[in-house]
């Protein structure tokens, strides 16, 4: 952690997810800013009271230029995670809003970092800029061939625009910018909020309720599941080693059919799962994550595996 030392970081969306356990990580070693969606509740998101007393916090509005310049001013390395995201059905029900948003926060925390003289910065993109007919498992340099899935189209290409972004400022102003491509990351501090909520917590919740786990499609579809610490982990060496506008997958060769997930975390809980199979909306059959990339030019590899995660 010699590299982090001291240094002045900045997490946009700190208070969420994946923000929140990069603050954690990094809060015994740099002076950490987290940037938290002004009247998003403060009081009440329990990834930010965990981190008081570790963190600057920083109520601000992405979309204004002025809370952004605020935000990066005097910092060192800047992490672009804030983004307008949710679970399946809400990406669905959002495209245009979530487009909107997510570009025009990445267009300001880019251009508020190169106004502020922002060392370097990592920008979180998303396996969902792959199309559903990308050759398997997703290798990097299919990011922009074909088109995204049409339940999640204004998300993916809200991540597509960021990267391009990302290039065009690293060209234009010799920025150093990293670019990550998670793939489906879970763990602690996960969302549970049901419309919000990703695949896992789903699940789990509704087992917990004793309600029926529903699936879109048939159950079939593979997923490639990544523990957030790995994340993190990553991130942390696209930082260090490849700050360049050159998109890297973070995930495992690991791959889990949906069906086969819902039963393997009832069996954990000791449950019963009854599964609902939609027959809708199957997008993906298989997004397998080709992490060779990771593994050359960070020497990356995931630690954990589903089941030790779970």
């Amino acid at each position: 952690m010699s590299f982090w030392k001291g240094k002045n970081v900045l997490i946009t969306g700190g208070g969420g997810f994946i923000g929140s356990n990069l603050a954690q990580d990094l809060a015994g070693f740099s002076n950490v800013t987290i940037t938290v969606r002004r009247g998003s509740g403060l009081a009440g998101n329990r990834l930010v009271k965990e981190l008081e007393g570790m963190v600057q916090v920083l109520e601000a509005d992405l979309l204004e230029m002025a809370d952004c310049r605020k935000a990066c001013q005097g910092k060192d390395y800047v992490f672009h995670l804030a983004a307008v995201i949710g679970g399946a059905e809400y990406i669905k029900a959002h495209p245009a809003s979530i487009l909107r948003d997510n570009t025009c926060m990445t267009m300001n925390v880019l251009e508020a970092a190169r106004a502020s003289g922002v060392k370097r910065m990592m920008l979180a993109s998303s396996s969902n800029v792959y199309a559903e007919n990308a050759r398997q498992p997703l290798v990097e340099s299919e990011g922009f061939s074909g088109e995204p899935g049409r339940t999640r189209f204004g998300y993916a290409w809200s991540k597509r625009f960021a990267e391009v972004l990302a290039r065009s400022f690293a060209s234009e102003f010799g920025m150093k910018i990293g670019i990550a491509r998670p793939f489906s990351v879970y763990g602690r501090g996960m969302p549970l909020e049901y419309e919000m909520a990703s695949i896992i917590p789903r699940i789990i919740l509704n087992l917990h309720k004793g309600r029926p786990v529903r699936l879109f499609g048939d159950g079939t579809q593979k997923r490639s599941f990544i523990y957030v610490s790995d994340v993190v982990e990553c991130m942390k060496l696209i930082m260090e080693k490849h700050p360049e506008p050159d998109p890297i997958n973070i995930g495992s060769r690991d791959e889990i059919a949906l069906c086969t997930l819902a039963r393997r975390i009832a069996a954990l809980m000791g449950k019963e799962p009854r599964i609902e199979l939609t027959g809708a909306d199957k997008e993906g059959g298989r997004r397998g994550c080709d992490i060779r990339k990771a593994e050359v030019l960070l020497g990356f590899s995931p630690k954990g595996g589903l089941e030790e995660g779970l």
